[in-house]
């Protein structure tokens, strides 16, 4: 056992240290309820779900039928997947205080186990990221076939937990074409390819349709909404009228241009989001697919609509292109930035802005409650601020092919980070759930910065 410390500290101290938050948090915060309100299309195994999760849920429901030890299930491999990729980043570069440190913040903060409570692939996602980051960074330093094939595989597996995870593979296929030869890099992508081959393939013979899950047009339908204008009688005049006119109570409160009050343009784009698509914009485009072929299936019907709400989408950014351009900034730099964070004053300004949609079922978020002090709010825009700006030097690095490993560990955290934040600000809102998947890699570039630091303090010393 004592060996086993020795030689795998910082997994140990991670397993630990993170294992006793989690156990604090339950009997500081007991009570948590399993089901959200996106909660029903992962145990329902909606079409515009992808597979993963559901199968997931259904394999705890074989031992555990009400799913009441889900988060026990989900918060162990969270734990030990962080366990694994942080000890891997050691073996890499040996300082194990502070990869054991960034190894708890990583899985241990109190936002991981929150979400590790719910019946929402989130937990799982941040797992297998993790996962997929320990393979990747081992295989590419240490030269190791094995390792990069698992990274691929589990690759695949991330994107039918999370379809956001496609941001992941087109930044894999950067970096194997920038530190591999293009056949191994294509060798190597080959076991991700294949899950989802496999995966739409089985979609299209069983559902009629060839992809991972009917997804895209639901999404990006919700994030233009405010967008929808329509200027010339094309097919989808009429609808896109309807949809205008209903939309026009929100609408007509939200900043125009966006830039002109992001932070406004922000939280009212983000509050409404939910509202505008699935009270308003579905129900009216399920509404005229219906009319229209009264027999059609249920899987037609989900990829009819979702197909218009893509024509719609395309539609009203095409009549809006600079619009949507700042809609995709501001949401960029609030993934970034964390605006639900706010300080009294402005908390005060933006409770009598959105206090109006409280009468039209459109759900406040509780952090709109609170505010927190200047001087954390102002420590918070300043560290998120320096981690941009030390993504991009080491996305630099990256692209430049540095073979320094501590700048390649902080590389390929860095474009996974950013292009996770382009994908979801190109088709939806920045929402706290969104940002929270991607805090590992936030602290693996803390980890970074940290023992660079420590290194030239010890080389001064030493000298």
């Amino acid at each position: 056992m004592v060996n086993f410390y020795k030689y795998y500290k910082v997994f140990c101290n991670i397993l630990f240290f993170s294992t006793l938050l989690y156990i604090f948090y339950s009997f500081k915060f007991p009570g948590l309820n399993l089901i959200s309100s996106d909660s029903e299309s992962f145990l329902t195994n909606s079409y515009y779900r992808t597979p993963a999760y559901p199968l997931f849920l259904k394999i705890t429901k074989f031992f555990n039928d009400d799913l009441t030890k889900l988060p026990v299930f989900q918060q162990l491999i969270c734990v030990i997947s962080g366990a694994i990729c942080f000890q891997i980043c050691s073996s890499i570069k040996n300082s194990p205080l502070i990869w054991s440190l960034l190894g708890v913040f990583s899985v241990g903060n109190p936002l991981v186990w929150k979400y590790s409570n719910f019946v929402l692939s989130e937990s799982l996602y941040i797992s297998f990221s993790l996962l997929f980051f320990g393979f990747l960074i081992k295989g590419i330093i240490k030269k190791s076939s094995l390792n990069l094939y698992l990274a691929s595989l589990t690759l695949g597996l991330l994107i039918l937990i999370k379809p956001v995870a496609y941001a992941y593979l087109a930044s894999l296929i950067l970096i194997f074409f920038i530190k591999l030869k293009f056949k191994k890099s294509i060798l190597f992508l080959l076991p991700c390819l294949l899950i989802l081959f496999i995966t739409c393939s089985i979609n299209y013979f069983k559902n009629g349709f060839f992809s991972t899950q009917i997804f895209g047009g639901y999404n990006i339908v919700g994030q233009i909404s405010n967008l929808i204008k329509p200027s010339k009688k094309d097919d989808n005049f009429f609808i896109k009228e309807k949809i205008e006119k209903k939309l026009e109570f929100i609408n007509k409160r939200i900043p125009d241009p966006p830039y002109s009050n992001w932070k406004d343009y922000y939280w009212k784009t983000t509050l409404t989001y939910n509202y505008s698509l699935w009270n308003i914009i579905e129900p009216e485009i399920e509404e005229y697919i219906t009319k229209k072929n009264i027999n059609i299936s249920e899987a037609d019907k989900i990829r009819a609509i979702n197909k218009l709400s893509w024509q719609i989408s395309k539609d009203a950014i095409i009549e809006n292109p600079f619009n949507y351009i700042q809609s995709v900034l501001i949401h960029f730099k609030s993934m970034w930035i964390m605006p639900f964070f706010n300080k009294k004053n402005e908390l005060s300004l933006l409770q009598s802005e959105i206090d109006s949609f409280k009468s039209e079922s459109i759900l406040i978020p509780s952090i709109l409650n609170q505010s927190f002090p200047n001087i954390i709010v102002n420590i918070k825009n300043i560290v998120m601020l320096f981690l941009f700006f030390s993504s991009l030097f080491f996305l630099l690095q990256l692209i430049l092919n540095s073979n320094n490993s501590l700048f390649l560990i902080s590389g390929i955290s860095s474009i996974f980070i950013n292009s996770n934040h382009l994908l979801v600000s190109l088709v939806e809102p920045a929402i706290p759930r969104y940002i929270m998947v991607v805090i590992p890699f936030l602290a693996l570039i803390i980890a970074v910065l940290l023992i660079i630091v420590k290194d030239k303090v010890n080389l001064k010393l030493n000298k």
